[in-house]
């Protein structure tokens, strides 16, 4: 046998000790060994808390993206409030400017002034009322006075 034969031979003959095992195991990364009931509760109890710090963070997030977007909408409805705002305050001072002008444009001297000088009117030096005339019958009336003369005609 050659002394590689004999140390491989020797190596599974003598068996490690569990210490030397266990830094082997180490050096590649990998540490197995048998979980008691304590700490596989424990186990499970960080796995519960972390899955309820995972999901209430999660749960954080989404609240703070809604109020987020609901501020945004806030904000922008806002905006549009304001330039609803600005368009009625503009429209109210264009309608009292208007209402000014109708009420200058229909003051009594000012017609009276644009019918003298534009429309080449006078006004009258004094003004005459008539009486009113009786008219006498209506054509309804003296038609109905006939027929009821031409009945009592009849009727005799």
């Amino acid at each position: 046998m050659s002394d590689d034969a004999g140390a491989v031979a020797a190596a599974i003959a003598s068996p490690r000790r569990d210490s030397q095992r266990d830094d082997d195991q180490a050096r590649r990364g990998r540490s197995f060994r048998v979980i008691g009931p304590r700490e596989l509760a424990q186990r499970a109890r960080h796995r519960q808390a972390a899955w309820l710090v995972t999901t209430a963070a999660a749960i954080i997030v989404a609240a703070l993206l809604v109020i987020a977007g609901a501020q945004a909408l806030v904000a922008s409805r806002q905006v549009h409030l304001d330039a609803l705002e600005s368009q009625l305050n503009s429209a109210v001072v264009s309608n009292q400017r208007l209402a000014l002008s109708r009420a200058e444009l229909g003051a009594p001297d000012r017609v009276l002034a644009v019918a003298e000088s534009r429309l080449k009117m006078v006004a009258p030096g004094e003004v005459q009322y008539l009486s009113p005339v009786n008219p006498g019958p209506s054509v309804a009336q003296v038609a109905a006075g006939r027929s009821t003369a031409a009945r009592a005609l009849t009727s005799r």
